[in-house]
Formats: structure tokens, sequence, C-alpha cells
């Protein structure tokens, strides 16, 4: 936070609004159909179960990104108010089709924005999640890639810098089963984890 918003009030913050409205899913059932509603119920309730709570991938995370500061964030989404307002939403104010293209999602937000005179071309661009806009999963895969051909071993039948990610995951993954599974037999689970 910067000096500037070093106040004593909130900060408002729209973390959560893509799960209570959706942002990134794509539904099976025709959007007008009772089955999408059911789907769409079920999807966001697992989200808000998995991403509304402290324990998440980094515990702690605002805390530690923000410091003395963190008391201050108000996650205006992750409330009470935010889960009764938007709970009764259907698929057809959250998704619309436009020039035929699959459905585009958080269209109530878009449809604000564009009331407060946001552009709308803008509004209704297609967007990336700012993990994958900013660079982030390609920087983290390119790091996974090279971890694992650090090891001589591993370019034996292919290269993990240029193979598909998938088989790079699975390297990956059986070097971390192998070293899971050593039991504190170190040298046997490097051995192992040298042929991945």
């Amino acid at each position: 936070m910067s000096p500037a918003h070093r106040g004593g009030g909130g900060v408002l913050s729209g973390i959560g609004a893509d799960v209570l409205f959706a942002g990134g899913v794509s539904l099976a059932a025709p959007l007008r159909s009772n089955t999408a509603r059911l789907e769409l119920r079920d999807r966001i309730w697992g989200e808000v179960q998995r991403e509304f709570t402290s324990r998440r991938l980094v515990p702690g995370f605002y805390e530690r990104v923000l410091g003395p500061d963190a008391n201050r964030l108000v996650k205006v989404f992750q409330t009470l108010e935010a889960w009764h307002l938007t709970s009764d939403f259907g698929p057809s104010v959250l998704f619309a089709h436009r020039n035929a293209s699959p459905p585009i999602d958080k269209c109530c937000l878009r449809d604000l924005a564009v009331e407060f005179g946001v552009d709308r071309d803008l509004v209704w661009a297609a967007k990336a999640p700012l993990q994958q806009s900013s660079g982030i999963m390609n920087a983290l895969e390119q790091y996974g890639r090279e971890r694992i051909a650090s090891n001589l071993a591993t370019r034996a039948y292919g290269d993990p810098l240029t193979e598909a990610a998938e088989t790079v995951i699975a390297r990956m993954g059986l070097r971390e089963a192998l070293r899971l599974s050593s039991n504190g037999n170190e040298s046997g689970a490097a051995a192992a984890a040298d042929d991945a």
C-alpha cells in the first residue's frame, strides 16, 4: 500500500467477485434451463467453500503481502451480504452470447460498468486472468521446466524445455512421489528421481 493511502480507513477490494459472479466458469447445460441454474449454484458453492477461507494455498497471504495494513482490507464480495445479493442470480444474468461466441461471463458487472461510463468495447473485450496476462504462469512453467532439465538424466527421452507441459508435470509428479515414498531413504529416492 502506498504511503498516500496510509490513512485510517478501510480499503475496498474486489477479491472474490469472480467466485460469486462465476468468472471463468462455463456451463454444460443451456443457459435458460433449470439444469444450468443447478449447475451454476453447485459450482459457485463449491468455489465459495474452496476460496473463502484463510486456509488457502498460501495461508496468511494478505498478512504477508500487506503487513500491518492487512486488517484494513475489506473483501466486499466475501461477506454474507454479497452472498445473499448474488445467490439468486441465474445463468442468464451472469452469462450472455455475443456474436455467436461462447457465453461471456460476469455480464451483470459488465453492463454496470457500461452504465458508469466505461467504454463498451473495453468492457466486452475478451480478458485473461491477471496471473496469465502478467506472465506469472509462463514464468512458473519455465521455472519448472528448467528445474527438471537441470538433471541431465531427464533428457534421455525428451527435452523438458520443449516437450508438452503434461509430460513435464508428470515428471515433476513422479519426482515428488518418489521423494515422499522414500521414507528416509534419500539416496534411493534421489537415484530413482534421476530416472524420472
